[in-house]
């Protein structure tokens, strides 16, 4: 008598998922020509050749786990005979082929992803190293934070570039310190992450110098400012900016002339010329609130490709992967 309803209700919920195996079976009834002897049979529908033929749901599986998740061709073979207790043993050859087929099926995707690149107002590259059999090649990564391009090509540098959409590119380029790319672009913005690195380890190796941990600062307060006013940034304070940009350079010239660089680092007094000449590509950002002050989003694509290269160890052939870019 104590206990009335409320009107609410309280709800718990159990997830789970379930794999279910799906077979169709299309039967065709047998005739053979009474002159010729040939056999004759109603046509089977597209794509049904083998005795054995295997399903969009299943091939994507597979390809997932062994491209994009980088388990390898046995563990994939496996892990599918696992989870269908031994119904689908898949072949190791079929896993391997189905990078090759599915970058058949990709190559219009991959052609209007090309052209978006190319008319995007800003493109974020990078580049990384492929080793097959031993010899180096490269993969270069263009994007623009929606579309994604890696290409696998014999070279690095004006060779390589040629084959992507960096080259006839005429926006702004967001890239490291390569400077085969300031021959492309209408202009550039590098990458702070790796001169805020440099800038540490010279403070740490140049500890009586004062420009590098003024211009570390700077720069992180260049950035948080940046970032908090997003496009709202008053002109007199990006002038600000840039002034005080010059006058730590301008210290750092002075400190070098009395401080001369020891020849077993010569990385600051190297980094404040870079910094120097390179100023307006350093500072591109504060025109430009719609760019990054880094080029991070390209280096987390391509750690997709390393881990890749990590897994596989060394890849058999330089189509292999061509192939594993595509996919990716």
């Amino acid at each position: 008598p104590n206990i009335y309803p409320t009107g609410k209700t309280i709800t718990k919920q159990v997830i789970d998922i379930q794999m279910n195996v799906i077979v169709h079976d299309f039967v065709a009834d047998e005739y053979r020509h009474r002159i010729t002897g040939s056999r004759i049979h109603a046509p089977f529908p597209q794509g049904i050749v083998n005795e054995v033929n295997y399903g969009c749901g299943l091939k994507s599986f597979a390809f997932l786990l062994n491209n994009y998740y980088n388990v390898s061709i046995n563990k994939t073979q496996q892990c599918i005979s696992d989870i269908t207790h031994g119904i689908v043993s898949i072949s190791t050859g079929m896993i391997n082929s189905l990078a090759k087929e599915f970058s058949v099926k990709t190559e219009l995707d991959r052609t209007k992803i090309f052209s978006n690149l190319l008319h995007s107002n800003a493109m974020y590259s990078d580049a990384t190293v492929s080793n097959i059999n031993g010899s180096r090649k490269a993969v270069i990564l263009c994007t623009d934070k929606e579309y994604v391009l890696y290409q696998h090509l014999e070279h690095k540098g004006h060779e390589g570039l040629k084959n992507t959409p960096v080259k006839d590119y005429k926006g702004i380029l967001i890239h490291d310190h390569d400077r085969t790319y300031y021959s492309y672009g209408s202009s550039h913005q590098e990458c702070l992450a790796h001169v805020l690195r440099y800038l540490v380890s010279a403070i740490e190796n140049e500890p009586h110098l004062k420009w590098h941990k003024q211009m570390h600062s700077l720069l992180q307060k260049i950035i948080h400012t940046s970032k908090k006013s997003k496009d709202h940034l008053p002109n007199e304070k990006k002038i600000s900016f840039k002034n005080k940009y010059f006058e730590i350079l301008e210290l750092a010239k002075i400190e070098y002339l009395a401080n001369p660089p020891s020849e077993g680092f010569l990385d600051g007094y190297n980094l404040q010329k870079r910094l120097n000449k390179y100023a307006d590509s350093h500072l591109l950002f504060l025109e430009h609130p719609e760019i990054d002050y880094t080029n991070n989003i390209s280096e987390r694509c391509l750690r997709k490709f390393k881990r890749k290269q990590k897994q596989a160890v060394v890849f058999r052939s330089t189509s292999g992967g061509e192939l594993i870019c595509n996919a990716l």
